[in-house]
């Protein structure tokens, strides 16, 4: 808190205390027996909910003090060693038949831990602590730059730094200093979005960030990499570095420096023996796939295009799977259908995916021939915004139409609508006109309002829930400054409006400045409330204390949670808070309404009518189900829009009805990253390799497959707003039906003075008769009715 705050809010409180106390004083002096002793209630409630507050504030553990930067750093490498050992299980590394990595100076082999005791061996050896790593594409970068993580954790002491590996693909090196984005990015995977905890660490020297992919970096921004991190790490801090090694040497015959006092090695490509032995001695292929010509032709050509495709792990495991379930691989050697080494490469991205869908016992089946098209939906989804990571999360703001939210808006609020009337018929309400009044306002509001909240809350983040007493004020202010601005900013010109339209009338009574006071008075009782309901929960979006596993299903059961709990939460609070808030802001508005009527000059008789009588309900269900029911379900629903799980379970209803991802999206890519082609990034998918992602993005063959994708979308897109528009119509007029026929009327009248004409025919008659009398009459006859009338 600021120097200086306490006292203000102090101030602020005593002043707050004085005025209710002299609007109690002024109440009870003036008024009878009865309304006294209904404010005393009120009051006596109030002062008591506080004192309970104070008391359980009171009550409260005080903030333990905070855990050391050590100890912060050792929760850390924790989460990220189980992290990253779930990963390497899912690349299978602990396979006895992995192949080496050779590089400059050493080489990686036998089982994990013993490979990665020798990468930390080797790395600890740099007196500087900083390292670049160069390969070919697919040579093992990223799985080296993973075993050096885990070894450099195995082996830490509590002083040492953290490992953290970072996917360069997201960073801007343009806009953003390379301490800020890994600040943002470690707050955003393990913490919860709080950049306290990641910025203590960096701080006191205790994260080593292992940047992998600096080549992911668009060309223009790379050249800025290297001065951001030359600039980060100044003199003394260590790092790594992964690129590919044509691109880190186009960036240096650029003009752009070198990664200061930084040794660069080089991953080789592996040697022909090696990929002869590791295709050999894997067990069960297929009676029909036999390696032998394919062995042949690498022994008599080692710089041929066959030798040069499978001359990194990458191309060897895609192999491996394509040739797995059978075929023939001594294809790979007819030189007209693969003239260069790049054919043989996309050959085998396309064969492996499509092994990996083809139909067969398993899970598979699921997906089987579908898999491929939803995988190469997803490439050129992240090709067209220039990614690598696949976020859940950022699904409904991208690929959902623009036209999704008023439709949603309009569901929600005929959703409403519907239930209003529901409750109408359980609680017994008489008045026709009263129900459908009140039920096209919620509707209409409520509509509006999920409208904006959606359009409002567009790149939210997953985020966890939590109780914690630290930071409880922060969060509370914060909450309800946000909840009363959004009762604030559209409910303000509802009175000034109301206001000026008094005035223009010259309808400036004693009753009406009474009811415009009240209804002002009301509406900040309101404010308050939906204040104190987003306070409650903005409170459960507490600060963290200790890191979390960052995968995406880690990312969107907590959210789901939070999304669910803060809502009932939210809702609860409300559906508390309404009554005795609006029955005390009725009581207030007409003492503080009858004062400024009194002082203008105005006169009329002073009433103290309680809030059902206010709004017109008889009975407690009719309250509870106006000031109970109806808050609770609005505010709980409003709250819920605010999170990623609702945005996300939307986005992939639409996608998948439209059909082009499946239902169970992340089953979908969980069995991807199972059958070795995605790869998890934190909380974020990606592809396996940027390969098979270039791979799939492109549009498939055929003249007309490019064209009937936006056709048959255009078609889609027809059909729903053509039935969106015929449902609203049918609802607006089963609803106008429903209410006239409550009425007595005419199914379509409208209410005019031609529907009231027709639907009285006895007075039609009359008039008929009436108007032929006064004909006959002649004009003496017409006069004298007329002055009758008159």
């Amino acid at each position: 808190m600021r120097k200086g705050s306490p006292r203000r809010l102090y101030a602020g409180l005593s002043g707050l205390i004085g005025v209710v106390f002299v609007v109690v004083a002024v109440v009870v002096i003036g008024g009878d027996t009865g309304s006294n002793d209904a404010l005393a209630s009120i009051v006596s409630a109030f002062v008591g909910l506080a004192a309970l507050a104070v008391s359980l504030v009171g009550l409260a553990p005080p903030a333990g003090p905070s855990s050391s930067a050590e100890e912060l750093a050792a929760d850390l490498a924790r989460t990220i060693r189980e992290e990253w050992l779930d990963e390497t299980g899912s690349r299978k590394p602990r396979d006895p038949n992995t192949l080496p990595l050779t590089w400059s100076s050493g080489r990686m082999d036998g089982p994990l831990e013993e490979a990665t005791r020798q990468l930390a061996g080797e790395y600890r050896n740099i007196r500087t602590g900083r390292l670049v790593v160069l390969g070919e594409p697919g040579s093992g970068k990223t799985v080296l730059a993973m075993l050096l993580t885990l070894g450099l954790i195995a082996g830490r002491t509590p002083t040492s730094p953290v490992p953290v590996l970072l996917s360069a693909s997201s960073w801007d090196p343009v806009r953003d200093p390379l301490d800020d984005w890994i600040v943002h990015t470690l707050a955003g995977e393990y913490y919860n979005g709080d950049a306290e905890i990641p910025r203590k660490l960096l701080t006191h020297g205790l994260v080593l960030p292992v940047l992998d992919g600096l080549d992911e970096i668009p060309e223009v921004a790379r050249r800025h990499a290297v001065h951001r991190i030359n600039s980060a790490v100044g003199a003394e801090r260590p790092v790594v570095v992964t690129c590919r090694a044509a691109e880190y040497e186009d960036l240096i015959k650029a003009g752009s420096p070198t990664l200061r006092r930084a040794p660069v090695q080089r991953v080789e490509p592996i040697a022909v023996p090696e990929i002869v032995d590791h295709l050999d001695a894997v067990p069960d292929w297929p009676a029909s796939t036999s390696w032998t010509a394919v062995h042949e032709e690498l022994r008599r050509a080692p710089d041929g295009s066959v030798a040069a495709a499978l001359s990194t792990p990458l191309m060897i495991s895609l192999a491996v799977t394509a040739y797995r379930g059978g075929g023939d691989p001594s294809e790979l050697l007819d030189t007209n259908r693969f003239p260069s080494r790049h054919a043989v490469e996309d050959h085998l991205v396309d064969r492996a995916i499509d092994a990996a869908y083809a139909p067969g016992p398993g899970s598979a089946s699921r997906w089987a021939g579908k898999g491929r098209d939803w995988l190469a939906y997803l490439a050129r989804y992240l090709h067209d915004h220039r990614e690598r990571d696949l976020a859940w999360w950022r699904l409904a703001d991208r690929l959902v139409s623009p036209w999704i939210t008023p439709m949603l808006g309009i569901g929600i609020g005929l959703s409403m609508v519907l239930l209003v009337g529901g409750l109408a018929a359980v609680t017994g309400f008489e008045s026709a006109e009263s129900v459908v009044g009140l039920a096209g306002v919620v509707g209409v509001v409520v509509a509006s309002l999920s409208t904006a909240v959606w359009y409002g809350s567009t790149g939210r983040t997953p985020g966890r829930m939590g109780v914690v007493w630290q930071g409880s004020g922060c969060r509370l202010r914060h909450g309800f400054r946000t909840g009363a601005a959004f009762v604030l900013i559209p409910g303000t010109p509802v009175p000034v409006v109301t206001a000026l339209a008094g005035i223009l009338a010259l309808n400036i009574e004693f009753a009406v400045i009474v009811d415009f006071v009240r209804t002002v008075v009301m509406g900040v009782a309101a404010f308050c409330v939906v204040g104190f309901a987003v306070a409650a929960h903005r409170w459960l979006d507490a600060i963290p204390e200790r890191s979390a596993r960052a995968t995406p299903l880690d990312f969107l059961r907590p959210d789901r949670r939070a999304a669910i709990v803060g809502a009932v939460v939210a809702g609860t609070v409300t559906a508390v808070s309404t009554w005795p808030m609006l029955a005390a802001a009725n009581l207030v508005g007409e003492v503080l309404g009858q004062g400024i009527a009194g002082w203008s000059g105005t006169t009329g008789t002073a009433h103290f009518p309680t809030l059902e009588a206010s709004l017109q309900l008889d009975g407690t269900a009719q309250v509870a189900g106006t000031l109970v029911v109806l808050p609770f379900l609005g505010v709980a629903l409003l709250v819920l829009l605010t999170r990623a799980w609702p945005r996300f379970v939307l986005a992939r209803t639409v996608l998948a009805i439209t059909g082009r991802l499946p239902w169970r999206l992340l089953g979908f890519l969980t069995d991807a990253r199972d059958r070795g082609l995605l790869r998890r990034s934190g909380g974020t998918y990606q592809f396996r390799h940027v390969r098979l992602q270039q791979r799939l993005a492109l549009p498939a063959d055929g003249p007309s497959s490019t064209s009937a994708v936006p056709v048959a979308a255009t078609r889609r897109r027809r059909i729903v707003a053509v039935t969106v528009v015929v449902t609203v119509l049918a609802t607006a007029v089963v609803t106008l039906t429903t209410f006239n026929h409550l009425r007595c009327s005419p199914a379509f009248s409208t209410s005019t003075e031609v529907d009231r004409q027709q639907a009285d025919p006895v007075a039609d008659l009359r008039d008929s008769a009436r108007t032929a009398g006064e004909h006959a009459a002649g004009p003496a006859g017409l006069g004298a009715a007329g002055q009758q009338r008159r």
